[in-house]
């Protein structure tokens, strides 16, 4: 994530902190007291645990789609090489350990996730859910003085659909809700988020290459609002966000490559990040990922798999930080 003008102590009008990690602009209003500074931090924090979430929901599920279409086999009796013939219920398992950090600021968070889930083929159709737990620890040095050391935890629960068009050609939308609680802090809340992408599928050979266009859309609404005039004693009269949105256009391609029971794949994804507009005057960002990975199919019904997740751009001009993620996967068909 990325921006300019980390906030200094004693810079109180107008002033941000644009926080690093997965390409997203955190803005924390500077506030004329601790406890105010604190509920800030925890909210921006909160905004960026969210999207990893959103982000890491929609990758898996849109891989587990992108598997099944490429293996075209008929669970209930033998392959045919054909998607469009998929049957059976396919399950996975996700654990990601996500690690942002911004070394100007001294700021890092560490973000676990599970994500879990299956799905079944229904005529043109496949259906699914799945469930999300992620607990993010928040660490370093607060701008009001003294230090950030919290946790945010958020579960999640997102049914999502894939219409096939034809044996290339798919569509997937996934609706999500996230219930947030952050410690030692009142920013407890509730949210949605949605994802609709369009996927092209071309298999040649061993090889799978697939391409996506999507767009998410996230909402998140605060229990203890704070808009009382006692409530407003941030620099510039801000006070903090409690209702929020942003949108997140994306764009991918990855390809795989069948040797034997391995499968490595290459994937490159580009963000824009497209937030809510606020007093701070939050700007667009853009973000380009690069992931590395591998499957193995420990038998016919059996696959495990790692992964590799680094941000290549979207980092800001003079703040160096870092964007980190590995991976498993394990995929159960019935």
């Amino acid at each position: 994530m990325t921006g300019n003008g980390i906030a200094k102590p004693g810079k109180i009008s107008g002033s941000s902190l644009r926080w690093g990690g997965a390409g997203t602009a955190l803005l924390v209003s500077l506030c004329a007291n601790q406890n105010s500074w604190a509920s800030n931090e925890a909210d921006e924090a909160r905004k960026e645990v969210a999207r990893q979430v959103a982000r890491q929901i929609s990758a898996t599920v849109n891989k587990g789609v992108k598997d099944a279409l490429s293996e075209g086999e008929d669970r209930s009796g033998g392959g045919s090489g054909d998607p469009m013939s998929r049957r059976g219920i396919n399950t996975y398992a996700s654990p990601t350990f996500t690690g942002l950090e911004v070394v100007d600021a001294g700021v890092d968070t560490e973000i676990y996730q599970m994500v879990a889930g299956g799905d079944t083929r229904r005529g043109n159709f496949i259906f699914g859910a799945s469930g999300s737990y992620s607990r993010a620890d928040v660490n370093g040095p607060s701008f009001a003085g003294g230090l950030l050391d919290f946790g945010i935890n958020t579960y999640s629960i997102t049914p999502y659909a894939t219409y096939l068009v034809n044996r290339n050609l798919f569509v997937t939308a996934i609706a999500g809700y996230n219930r947030t609680q952050i410690e030692q802090s009142q920013n407890d809340g509730n949210g949605l988020f949605t994802d609709i992408s369009i996927g092209y599928l071309q298999p040649i050979g061993n090889y799978v290459m697939t391409g996506k266009l999507g767009h998410r859309f996230s909402y998140f609404a605060a229990e203890n609002s704070q808009g009382t005039a006692s409530d407003i004693a941030n620099a510039g009269g801000v006070a903090r966000d409690d209702d929020n949105w942003e949108n997140t256009y994306y764009i991918s391609g990855d390809i795989s490559y069948k040797w034997g029971n391995f499968t490595p794949r290459v994937e490159g994804r580009w963000e824009h990040l497209d937030p809510e507009d606020t007093p701070s005057g939050a700007d667009d960002i853009d973000s380009a990922f690069l992931t590395a990975g591998i499957d193995y199919d420990v038998q016919d019904a059996v696959t495990v798999g790692l992964t590799y997740t680094t941000e290549l751009t979207g980092r800001a001009e003079d703040h160096d930080t870092y964007y980190n993620q590995a991976g498993a996967n394990v995929k159960v068909r019935f």
